[in-house]
């Protein structure tokens, strides 16, 4: 029997009405079948996506009647009867029950960076390496992952807690709003199932996301639970009391803890009273900058996974390559270029600042940089000459440098000179 494959698309008026379309080809063909059907006198592009290809024996009628069933309604007097009232995601969650046994949106599935860092992970919180090796590390029991933004943390972090077996996986984040992001990791993925994602704290703008009750009880569930709470809600006094809704995790002992964005508040003397009140096996530190923590927390090598921005350059590279006539998918050609340009720093340019410039311990800060007020920058002109600087290649990168005379330029009013480190231009 012909492997088939499942597609879907829309277009911006349909979508508008809450409409698509679903359908079936033949493997590989989806892009010329949903070109036969659009013909070339429509006036508006089509939007599609490949769900992926179809079980032995199952077409597009099934999802169909599964979408019939989950109470998405054909479109009466339609074009066919493959149009229904419903979106993208309602058709991703019948082809995954269908496909693979759980109504849920997403099933993408791990890069082989993430892989890499799941079992560099999985290898130290196990205790494979020799004794040697551990006793150069100062924490025994964490491990940290150094990766650029978009690697997929949360999807890898959670993988991680699966690969080693934790029933409880306690997330602590210093930004509130990036919760749900780890909630859809757990609760929407189809490698996921029978797991709950639950929010220390209710949102207003996701009232169907599991919660903490006030009285701290957790939402019933019989598989693994992750609970995502942020460094600001969470507080624990001197007895180690905390919240009433939050009064379960300190008493609770947990498999695994994840420290998110970890190089914005953990070394706080709070944050640090937190974690020493917490009980927990192992520890996983995430971050994309995480330099100063490195430095000061001496990790060895076998406990840090990195993967830069050039890493993903080398991986575009090979697989544009390997690939010439993109007949494979695509997971790092879509991803923009990326040019680096180094600054030459030289013994005049640093006398010619000298003047201007106290001391060269002085960290730039781009907070101060970006400040804002009532939605505007206060510094607009600086923003907008630092930002054409990262855009200079060749010599003219100088105009950028890393003395104080670039805060003269910018005009910013700090109460002392600052100094500005900027090494590369993208």
């Amino acid at each position: 029997m012909e492997k088939l494959e499942l597609y879907a698309y829309t277009t911006d008026a349909h979508k508008h009405k809450g409409l698509v379309k679903v359908g079936h080809c033949k493997l590989g063909r989806y892009k010329e079948r949903i070109k036969e059907q659009f013909g070339t006198s429509n006036p508006e592009p089509p939007e599609s996506i490949l769900l992926g290809s179809l079980p032995s024996g199952k077409e597009d009628k099934h999802i169909h009647a599964l979408l019939i069933r989950k109470g998405f309604k054909h479109v009466k007097d339609g074009p066919g009867k493959e149009w229904f009232h419903a979106t993208f995601d309602d058709v991703k969650r019948a082809y995954n029950e269908i496909v693979y046994g759980t109504y849920r949106a997403l099933n993408h599935k791990l890069r082989r960076e993430q892989i890499d860092a799941i079992e560099k992970a999985k290898k130290w919180f196990l205790d494979t390496y020799s004794e040697d090796v551990y006793r150069s590390s100062t924490h025994r029991n964490r491990f940290l992952v150094n990766a650029k933004m978009r690697f997929g943390k949360c999807f890898t972090s959670i993988h991680l807690a699966k690969s080693i077996g934790s029933q409880n996986t306690l997330i602590v984040t210093y930004k509130p709003d990036v919760i749900g992001e780890w909630l859809d990791a757990v609760n929407e993925h189809v490698d996921f199932n029978n797991w709950i994602g639950i929010r220390a704290k209710k949102k207003i703008d996701r009232p169907n996301d599991p919660a903490l009750k006030i009285n701290g009880e957790f939402p019933e569930c019989t598989g693994p639970i992750v609970l995502c709470v942020s460094l600001q809600d969470l507080s624990i006094d001197q007895h180690g009391k905390t919240k009433e809704r939050l009064k379960l995790i300190p008493q609770i002992n947990w498999d695994l803890v994840i420290f998110d964005e970890v190089h914005y508040g953990s070394r706080t003397e709070r944050a640090e009273y937190i974690l020493d009140n917490l009980q927990f096996s192992k520890r996983l530190d995430l971050s994309g900058t995480p330099f100063r923590l490195i430095e000061q927390d001496d990790f060895c090598a076998q406990q840090v996974y990195t993967y830069s921005y050039l890493d993903e350059q080398k991986n575009k590279k090979e697989e544009i390559a390997n690939d010439p006539e993109d007949s494979k998918e695509m997971v790092y050609r879509q991803l923009p270029d990326l040019n680096i340009s180094t600054i030459e720093i030289t013994e005049h340019d640093i006398a010619q600042q000298r003047e201007t410039f106290l001391t060269d311990d002085l960290d730039f800060s781009l907070n101060t940089l970006f400040e804002t007020r009532d939605g505007k920058f206060l510094y607009d002109n600086s923003v907008d000459h630092f930002i054409n600087g990262l855009t200079i290649s060749g010599h003219a990168a100088r105009a950028i440098s890393v003395f104080g005379k670039l805060g003269t330029q910018l005009a910013v009013n700090f109460r002392r000179p600052v100094a500005f480190a900027k090494l590369i231009s993208i």
